[in-house]
């Protein structure tokens, strides 16, 4: 509030203060010389009209108050309450003189004055009242004060009792003394209706009520008019006691400096707070996006309107900074893993990148230790995207960071280190759940969205809009990089990441966008693995989540089992497809498959689990690995395995010959391989601990599979499904390979492998890391017993 203002609203208070004594002086005396009743009612309203403007005077000092400690924002708010108090005397009046003349009606009892005096005095009242009626108007609206808007608003009235007052002594003199109730009964009426609207007026003040539509329309043309300024939204405008404060986003282009985005910001506050009603403004500024946004009109005008947020919402603000980044780099060096989520996280984010116009190498790596980041610095990049690892390492990779080697950019799910970078999109800072509910392709796949959002995609007809990665299809999808949902679902499931069959938490949000992209089908179907391309026996036969006594692991009882079945089993000679048959002949093996679980006493919860949540990718043949999620995983695990991720990610690029075809090569080795690694821990067994259970593979599992074999394994024969296991495999001479994993059930018990393989790695000169279900590490070879000694005694804390 201005001092201007402060001191004009005190010098009105005081008049009305001093008009209003003087007046109850005025009639006082006439009253006393007369004994007219409607001279003594006009006395007794201009005392009560004293009385308030005594209170008016003491509420307009508070609050002309200047801003203090305790007040930050001054004091206006004490105004409407002030207006409030003066709407409880105008209502007193009103129903005064409305039970005065009511009463005199009813009784006939008309006084009668009659003698210049009188009305000689309530001429002069009714004068007085209307100079007081528009002085203090003008002053209300000039200075945007409630309160002496509503004494305004009550002098009024008293020109009206004042005038009824005179027209009953005229009326009386005249000789129809009936005139001066009936004057009062219309009077009062006008009274009480004075007050609703003060009350009304004063309560829109209080509860913060939303100025008139034109005032929001000049905020908003007043943003625009800066020339910087290329779109504003999320405009809220309300009263703050009878003040109007401000709050907006404004956008502007975003290579701005600090300096210039500050001058923006004061410029748009100064210009909208010229506008008289307005106190405060707050003023947010965004960067304008290259992409064409949605428009939002306000009585016709149009202004940009807001980015979305993606997939997930909570990793919005993370994605769009971590995207402005590479949109600034002349170039960049995408690091990923070499499983199936590093795979497709390289993939999505390739795309991405090339559709917006990003020149960028890619390189994999098995394990992100101090070296490999040594020499991902030596490659002399400004900019590195790591994905689906570097959280956990960025400790070493903020050392590089620190020298000015390079600028890391981090979309990984797993467990961050203590130190914190800027440009790092985790699930985990968001309270996600990293090992269940989105993957290393999900964050890469959210990056992904807030690059579509804020490049426009200039890259996008280098790599073609109507042929996308694994080949989605859609030119909608490309252009905002829906379609690489898809690979994103893919990177998940192989991630372990499908809680009893399904995707939860935000990887839903990814699943949906992949549906409405046209590139992804969510269904309900056996839960086996093989359903595209394992002959029906095979199916049956390896299928050993859920052990079926007579079937399970039994060749020729899965044959036998399916030659009972009204179902065409051949075409052409070969064994037929759970995808070759129909929805009929479906049904028919699904219901034949439970008669004969129940029957052999397979327990109800085991029965429920061969049914569930499956994933297609539409726009894959049928009958290929690459139309189910869980197949395609396992055919990118199997070439990241054999150190062959150019071929992986070639397949998830499009590549449909000879990728795919060395993909296939590499796939039949892997299941070979895996076979051989279980019959291995079958013959040797494993070493039971307190608290986990392990094994030594040395050479003879690669160490890119063991921890594949171990979570195979947990459960069989000799491997206790209640305890964590740990398997060993020589990486080099000098270092051994360590992988762990668990079930839901240890981790809902307590179990966190990623601080197990973490802790027990760094007290033997090591290190590690992963999720609570599943973790690696690695270590010196040869203390691989001191390792097994540290980890049991770390699970003892966590499992009790």
């Amino acid at each position: 509030m201005t001092d201007e203002r402060s001191r004009a609203l005190r010098r009105v208070g005081l008049l009305l203060l001093g008009a209003n004594v003087a007046l109850v002086l005025l009639k006082g005396g006439a009253w006393l010389a007369t004994g007219s009743l409607a001279v003594e009612g006009e006395a007794v309203n201009s005392l009560a009209d004293a009385v308030y403007s005594l209170v008016t005077v003491a509420g307009l000092y508070l609050t002309t108050r200047p801003p203090d400690f305790g007040h930050p924002h001054g004091h206006e708010r004490i105004e409407p309450f002030v207006g409030l108090f003066v709407a409880l005397g105008i209502f007193a009046a009103g129903f005064t003189v409305l039970y005065q003349s009511g009463t005199a009606l009813l009784s006939g009892e008309i006084a009668v004055t009659r003698g210049p005096t009188a009305v000689a005095v309530l001429a002069v009242a009714a004068a007085a009242k209307f100079g007081l009626y528009r002085y203090v108007l003008a002053a209300g609206d000039r200075h945007n004060s409630p309160a002496l808007t509503a004494t305004a608003l009550d002098n009024r009235n008293d020109i009206l009792t004042a005038l009824a007052a005179l027209a009953g002594v005229a009326g009386a003199a005249a000789g129809y003394p009936i005139l001066d109730p009936l004057a009062a009964v219309v009077v009062a009426v006008g009274i009480l209706y004075t007050g609703v609207e003060v009350v009304r007026d004063n309560l829109g003040y209080l509860v913060g009520r939303a100025p008139a539509e034109d005032l929001r329309e000049e905020i908003v043309r007043r943003a625009l008019e800066h020339p910087d300024v290329e779109g504003a939204h999320d405009v809220v405008a309300h009263y703050v006691g009878p003040e109007v404060d401000v709050s907006l986003h404004i956008e502007v282009e975003g290579d701005r400096t600090l300096m210039e985005a500050h001058d923006i910001e004061t410029a748009i506050v100064d210009s909208i707070r010229e506008i008289p009603e307005v106190d405060d403004v707050f003023v947010h500024i965004d960067r304008s996006p290259r992409a064409r946004r949605p428009e939002v009109y306000i009585r016709g005008r149009a202004y940009l309107g807001p980015m979305t947020d993606g997939p997930v919402p909570d990793l919005a603000g993370r994605a769009r900074e971590c995207a402005e980044r590479l949109l600034a780099a002349e170039e960049v060096l995408l690091a990923s893993h070499i499983d199936a989520d590093g795979l497709t996280s390289a993939a999505v984010a390739s795309t991405a990148l090339s559709r917006a116009g990003l020149p960028h190498e890619v390189v994999f790596k098995k394990q992100l230790d101090e070296t490999e980041i040594a020499t991902i610095a030596a490659r002399e990049y400004d900019t590195v995207l790591f994905t689906d690892f570097g959280s956990g390492q960025l400790d070493d990779i903020g050392a590089h960071e620190d020298a000015g080697d390079f600028e890391p950019v981090i979309a990984d799910h797993h467990q961050p280190a203590d130190r914190e970078t800027r440009y790092h999109l985790n699930p985990l800072l968001a309270g996600i759940d990293g090992a269940s509910e989105l993957s290393g392709a999900g964050a890469a796949y959210v990056l992904a969205r807030a690059l579509a959002d804020e490049s426009g995609q200039p890259g996008l007809a280098e790599t073609d809009a109507g042929v996308g990665p694994a080949g989605a299809s859609g030119e909608t999808g490309a252009a905002t990089n829906r379609d690489l949902a898809a690979l994103a679902v893919v990177g998940a499931v192989g991630d372990m990441q499908a809680v009893g069959g399904e995707l939860v938490g935000a990887n839903t949000g990814i699943v949906d966008e992949g549906v409405e992209a046209g590139v992804l089908a969510k269904g309900t179907d056996l839960s086996l693995y093989g359903k595209q391309t394992r002959p029906l026996p095979k199916l049956f036969e390896y299928a050993t989540d859920v052990q079926i006594p007579g079937i399970s692991g039994n060749e020729a009882g899965a044959v036998a089992f399916l030659e009972e079945l009204d179902v065409e089993l051949k075409a052409a000679g070969e064994w037929r497809t759970w995808a070759d048959l129909t929805d009929a002949e479906r049904q028919t093996v699904a219901s034949a498959l439970v008669r004969r679980a129940v029957k052999r006493g397979v327990p109800a919860d085991k029965i429920d689990s061969l049914v569930g949540t499956t994933y297609e990718l539409v726009a894959e043949p049928e009958g290929t690995e690459l139309r189910d999620a869980s197949e395609f995983s396992t055919l990118l695990n199997a070439t990241a395995r054999y150190e062959r991720a150019d071929v992986g990610l070639g397949v998830c690029l499009g590549g449909r010959e000879d990728a795919l075809e060395r993909a296939r090569r590499l796939l039949a080795n892997h299941r070979r391989n895996l076979s051989e690694g279980l019959e291995y821990v079958r013959r040797e067994g494993v070493t039971h601990e307190d608290n986990l259970q392990w094994f030594d593979a040395g050479d003879a599992i690669r160490e890119t599979i063991v921890g594949i074999v171990a979570g195979m394994a947990l459960g069989t024969d000799g491997v206790s499904p209640d305890k964590p296991i740990v398997a060993f495999a020589s990486k080099d001479e000098e270092e051994t390979k360590v992988s762990a994993r668990g079930s839901g059930v240890l981790v809902r018990q307590g179990l966190d492998l990623s601080v197990v393989m973490r802790e027990a790695s760094r007290t033997v000169g090591g290190d590690g890391g992963g999720h609570d279900i599943a973790a690696g590490a690695t270590v010196p070879a040869g203390r691989e017993g001191e390792f097994v000694a540290a980890a049991n005694d770390v699970l003892a804390e966590q499992l009790g």
